[in-house]
């Protein structure tokens, strides 16, 4: 039953970009229409179950830095769909992995093994592929991709000084999130765009803060308490392939061969250094 909890909001997760290209707003505004939602949900969740949200001393700190992280990886992930296809805006986002285990090693000193060093430039030349045949329209969406990978990659990093139970620290980083976004959002002069929603965009905004934030992250976070960790990593796969499957074949987005290959060649470096994680820690036990 966990395992297939952890599937759905993988699959959720991957259909994202597609209800953020129908959604027609601008990034920063979706980002905080879908933080304040998905807040809101597990803010209700929390008083049905009466839970006290418990914090550790020094915590604020990170949790704070997190939630700035989480900003501006949705805001670019939003842009880089964009300007680029979802599948290319997908794939370069999950390079994330690659650079926590680069910065692992050079924050906390964890193994970088020679395996990790040539799935780095695997992933590398992934990218290089992708882009290459692109134009400065489909680069700009391949840098926002790179950003939110870097915003995705500070959350995991930030969240190893975080020991609160899951749920609340979820809603204290979505609510802080959207505290972060309001600023950005007002200086933008974004809120604007509000009176000109649509009925035909409703759903679609509606839908990525209930389903993507509130349900998906809550079934998310309920399943990796129970599952194993190579459940856990085998399963997070089934995010990109949803995107690059529904880019495709629903939305008909092209894809040339070279970025076939790039795309390879980023899966190929990610499972790498999965695989290479997994090494570690057993070699560690």
């Amino acid at each position: 039953m966990y395992l297939f909890y952890n599937l759905l909001a993988m699959f959720i997760f991957g259909t994202i970009g597609l209800f953020v290209r129908n959604a027609q707003l601008p990034s920063a505004l979706l980002a905080l229409i879908r933080t304040c939602i998905g807040a809101m949900i597990l803010g209700m969740i929390l008083l049905s179950r009466r839970k006290k949200i418990n914090i550790n001393k020094g915590e604020w700190k990170y949790i704070l830095l997190s939630a700035c992280f989480l900003g501006c990886n949705w805001i670019f992930l939003f842009e880089s769909y964009r300007y680029t296809s979802i599948s290319n805006a997908t794939i370069v986002y999950y390079s994330a992995p690659l650079m926590i285990a680069f910065a692992s090693w050079f924050l906390y000193h964890e193994a970088f093994t020679k395996q990790k060093v040539v799935c780095l430039l695997c992933s590398m030349a992934g990218l290089v592929a992708i882009s290459f045949q692109s134009g400065s329209f489909d680069i700009m969406g391949i840098f926002f991709g790179l950003l939110a990978a870097c915003g995705y990659a500070g959350i995991v990093l930030t969240n190893r000084h975080i020991h609160m139970e899951s749920l609340s620290f979820t809603f204290l980083q979505l609510s802080l999130a959207a505290c972060i976004i309001l600023p950005y959002v007002l200086w933008q002069k974004e809120f604007i765009q509000i009176s000109n929603i649509t009925m035909a965009q409703l759903p679609w905004i509606i839908l990525l803060g209930v389903l993507h934030t509130g349900i998906a992250y809550l079934l998310y976070f309920t399943s990796i308490a129970k599952l194993s960790s190579t459940n856990v990593a085998v399963c997070s796969y089934l995010d990109p392939c949803t995107a690059i499957i529904l880019s495709i074949f629903i939305l008909q987005e092209p894809c040339t061969p070279l970025q076939i290959a790039g795309i390879i060649c980023i899966f190929a470096g990610i499972i790498g250094v999965t695989k290479s994680s997994k090494g570690d820690e057993t070699n560690a036990l």
